[in-house]
């Protein structure tokens, strides 16, 4: 009796680990340099990330080693790895789909900035656009993501239903050469420090575009395959009794969260 409640136990086990594992979709960011910290302690020591402020709502924190997935910060202590270098990143949080005169926006950190209209805002149009060709940036961060299947929200045409979009958090947009997507956002220095990447997704997968809110001439472009949209604040760093401090801000500009990094050991 003793075995067979220990067997239905493991059995319970691994049924429940292959469940979380399919619910998470392994992403591959590369992300420019010049949104991503990075750090290099010594080598006996280790990168600490002290979150002393997060507005968890609004934005996500990921830090992560070479060749390693990224975890996701809490506020407090988040150590990372002996003797390796480090790097940290924030992403804006997808909240609620709305109507507009030019096509359906997605609104990241809706909520999150001084002046309503100065969030995080991406417009998603399914047309027949020629599809644009990936710009080319040197000077990337590998990032591998393993998002919650539940927290992404897919779109596949222009008929996406408004409204908060509750649990879903990350915006996965599918396309074709048959069903192009423009991805584009609007020209306002007050959207303050959110770039919105978009990304190829499987085998391979790079950075296709980074739309800049505060260049006019960066704005938009059409995809003929499946990304993922990921608005990335830029992070602004300062210091503070001799040790970095980076903070992070949406719109014009609101605070959405501060992390202390220190060398631990």
């Amino acid at each position: 009796m003793k075995n067979l409640m220990l067997s239905y136990s493991f059995i319970c086990l691994i049924l429940f680990t292959a469940n979380q594992v399919s619910h998470a979709q392994q992403v591959n960011l590369r992300i420019d340099n010049t949104l991503v910290n990075s750090s290099s302690p010594g080598a006996e020591g280790e990168t600490v990330y002290d979150v002393t402020f997060l507005r968890s709502e609004c934005i996500s924190l990921f830090a992560c080693n070479p060749g390693k997935s990224a975890v996701q910060l809490q506020e407090g202590i988040n150590p990372m790895d002996q003797g390796e270098s480090s790097y940290i990143i924030s992403t804006a949080l997808l909240q609620s789909v709305v109507n507009s005169a030019d096509g359906k926006r997605y609104a990241f950190s809706e909520t999150c900035a001084e002046n309503y209209k100065s969030n995080a805002n991406v417009r998603v149009i399914y047309s027949y656009d020629t599809p644009n060709t990936p710009i080319q940036s040197s000077g990337q961060t590998d990032f591998m993501l393993e998002l919650d299947k539940t927290k992404v929200l897919t779109v596949s045409g222009n008929d996406t239903p408004v409204g908060a979009t509750g649990v879903k958090q990350f915006l996965k947009v599918l396309a074709s050469p048959g069903n192009t997507a423009t991805i584009s956002i609007n020209y306002d220095t007050n959207r303050g420090q959110v770039y919105v990447a978009i990304m190829s997704i499987g085998q391979g997968s790079k950075t296709l575009a980074m739309l800049n809110p505060k260049s006019t001439n960066n704005l938009s472009f059409t995809v003929q395959e499946d990304v993922f949209i990921v608005p990335i604040l830029k992070p602004i760093l300062t210091e503070e009794n001799g040790e970095t401090v980076i903070l992070y801000e949406v719109g014009d500009p609101e605070r959405n969260g501060k992390v202390r990094v220190e060398e631990a050991g």
